[in-house]
């Protein structure tokens, strides 16, 4: 069976690291991350990701596109807060066969930001706080749609 990852988790929650550590990053997936995906630019500058923050969400959404098309596993990293799109992510990919597992990389809001500000592409301390307003309404909707959940403490 084909399968889905997606994530979600603050800003720098260590969704990547635990993806890794879990050998999810191995090359059975393909890993799609808007964050990479800016970086492929050239002139991209990690303290302005907003420059190429359209072009990205339309690039990621072509690449999951030719994931599915191409029968590939896949990772989709992001932190999960808009909910109305996971949902449609994790429909999507369950019509088309996938079994999606939702894994949550929790951390305190007190880690997001100690960690954030220790990143050279770091999110404005607003935006994070925001994300962590929603954080736990997004879970509770989206844990009851995906195939299987984990959750992963990584303070």
């Amino acid at each position: 069976m084909k399968k889905a990852i997606l994530t979600m988790g603050l800003p720098a929650s260590g969704k990547s690291t635990v993806l890794n550590n879990l050998g999810f990053l191995n090359g059975d997936y393909t890993n799609i991350d808007p964050d990479l995906i800016k970086a492929e630019k050239l002139d991209y500058d990690p303290k302005q990701p907003q420059v190429y923050h359209s072009w990205s969400q339309v690039e990621t959404k072509k690449r999951i596109a030719m994931a599915i098309i191409e029968e590939k596993n896949i990772i989709i990293d992001g932190t999960g807060t808009n909910t109305e799109k996971m949902a449609k992510y994790i429909r999507d990919l369950q019509v088309e066969g996938y079994e999606v597992t939702l894994l949550y990389v929790k951390v305190s809001l007190k880690t997001s930001l100690e960690r954030n500000s220790k990143r050279e592409r770091n999110v404005p301390e607003e935006i994070i706080r925001e994300k962590f307003e929603t954080m736990a309404i997004s879970f509770e909707i989206l844990s009851s749609m995906g195939d299987i959940i984990k959750v992963v403490d990584n303070n």
